[in-house]
C-alpha cells in the first residue's frame, strides 16, 4: 500500500495548503457554499480546488453513481467500504498532491460523513468504521471543518424544491426525520470533539450570502490562529536558541 503524504495547514511551512471539509445533512447547501467559498478565497489570492465525496476522481465518480443507484440495497458497512475506496483514490490522486502544491482544497463531505451516516445514522460500530479508515490509510483529518445545520422544515422544503425542478432525490434525500436527527446528533458530537479546528453553523434563518459570509469568517479566524501559533513557535524557538547558545563570560 502506497503511503499518502501528510496534510498540513501551517501557513508558510513548505508552502503547503490546507484541506477544508464541509459537512452536514442533505439540504444544507454545501455544494453552493463550496463554490462561494472558492470564489472568495480565490479573490484573496489563494489557489482553490473543490471536490465532492464520494467522487473527486473518474473512479470515484463511477463509485458514486454505483452507490447512489443502489443505496437502499447496500449494507451500511458496504456503503462505508465503497466510500472509503473513493476517499483513498481522491486523497492519493487529488487532495494530497494539491495540498502539497499549496492549494486550499474544499471537500464537499469527508471522513465525518461516514461516521455520521453509517455510524450514528445506521448504528454501525464507530470503532469499526474508524478502524476501516485507519487500515485503508485514509484517516487523515481535514485541517478545518464547517458543520452546517438546518431545521427539518427548511431541509424538507429545499429537497422538495429540488425534486420539483426535476433533479430527483439523491442519496439520503428521502431519509426520515428520525434518521436525520441521528445523523445531526453525530455531526454535533464530532464537532464537539474538535472545537479548535471546526465551526458549527445553524443556517436555518440565514440567507445564502449570510451563510457564505459566516463560512468565510470562520476560515479566516482559523487561518489567523494558525498564523499566530506559527509566529509564536518561531519566536519561542528563536528565544530558546539564543538562550542555549549564549556562553557565560
Amino acid at each position: 500500500m502506497q503511503d499518502l503524504p501528510p496534510l498540513s495547514a501551517k501557513i508558510g511551512e513548505n508552502a503547503r495548503g490546507m484541506l477544508i471539509a464541509l459537512e452536514g445533512v442533505d439540504g444544507t447547501g454545501k455544494s453552493t457554499q463550496a463554490q462561494l467559498l472558492k470564489r472568495y478565497l480565490e479573490e484573496a489570492g489563494l489557489n482553490v480546488f473543490v471536490l465532492k465525496e464520494p467522487g473527486g476522481t473518474p473512479f470515484g465518480q463511477q463509485l458514486r453513481q454505483l452507490i447512489m443507484a443502489n443505496l437502499d440495497n447496500i449494507d451500511p458497512v458496504t456503503q462505508a467500504l465503497l466510500m472509503i475506496a473513493s476517499r483513498r483514490q481522491t486523497l492519493y490522486e487529488q487532495i494530497s498532491p494539491l495540498v502539497d502544491d499549496g492549494y486550499v482544497v474544499i471537500c464537499d463531505r469527508y471522513i465525518d460523513s461516514t461516521y455520521a451516516y453509517q455510524g450514528y445514522g445506521y448504528g454501525e460500530d464507530l470503532e469499526v468504521l474508524k478502524a476501516l479508515n485507519v487500515h485503508s490509510g485514509v484517516d487523515i483529518p481535514a485541517d478545518f471543518t464547517i458543520y452546517y445545520d438546518i431545521s427539518d422544515e427548511l431541509r424538507e422544503a429545499r429537497l422538495g424544491d429540488r425534486q420539483l425542478q426535476g433533479l430527483g432525490a439523491e442519496g439520503f434525500d428521502d431519509a426520515g426525520r428520525d434518521f436525520v436527527d441521528r445523523v445531526r446528533k453525530g455531526y454535533r458530537e464530532l464537532a464537539q470533539q474538535h472545537p479548535d479546528s471546526s465551526v458549527w453553523l445553524d443556517i436555518s434563518e440565514l440567507s445564502i450570502n449570510e451563510v457564505a459570509r459566516a463560512s468565510l469568517e470562520a476560515v479566516e479566524a482559523f487561518l489567523n490562529r494558525e498564523i499566530d501559533e506559527l509566529v509564536s513557535d518561531m519566536v519561542n524557538s528563536t528565544d530558546h536558541t539564543a538562550t542555549t547558545t549564549t556562553q557565560p563570560e
